[in-house]
């Protein structure tokens, strides 16, 4: 995934090349989310992120989230331990940040249940927008 705005805690652990098992990083939750909260804004296509900083859901019909179509643990898997990290960091603070933790919860889910549901005729969109059936040839 793009590194644009991505907080320093998400590159230090995408650079433990040993040990990406999931110990929880000390994170401070409202310093951490506020930058989690751009690195996020910053992934999103631009009709997504509406000017007031909210999350639009008028999806585009030609929509093929190409820039989450990574796996691996420098793909969307990167999104989810981060998220952990300051959900974790929330809860050991006792709410502090816990607004626009709610708001990013809901939008990584709902960009999840986009990217589940992006297929042309049942088949899954390679990230070159190409359609495939997912099964290989042996």
């Amino acid at each position: 995934l793009p590194i644009t705005s991505r907080p320093e805690e998400v590159t230090s652990w995408v650079r433990r090349s040993s040990s990406k098992k999931h110990e929880p990083l000390e994170i401070t939750a409202t310093d951490y989310g506020h930058r989690f909260y751009m690195w996020w804004t910053t992934l999103q296509p631009s009709w997504h992120v509406l000017p007031d900083g909210q999350f639009s859901k008028a999806i585009n019909s030609d929509e093929t989230w190409t820039v989450f179509q990574k796996g691996g643990s420098s793909g969307f898997y990167m999104v989810i331990m981060g998220l952990y990290w300051w959900v974790r960091a929330v809860g050991l603070s006792e709410g502090q940040g816990s607004v626009e933790l709610h708001t990013i919860v809901q939008d990584v889910q709902w960009v999840l249940e986009q990217l589940n549901s992006n297929t042309i005729l049942g088949k899954r969109l390679r990230c070159d927008g190409e359609a495939h059936s997912g099964k290989s040839k042996r």
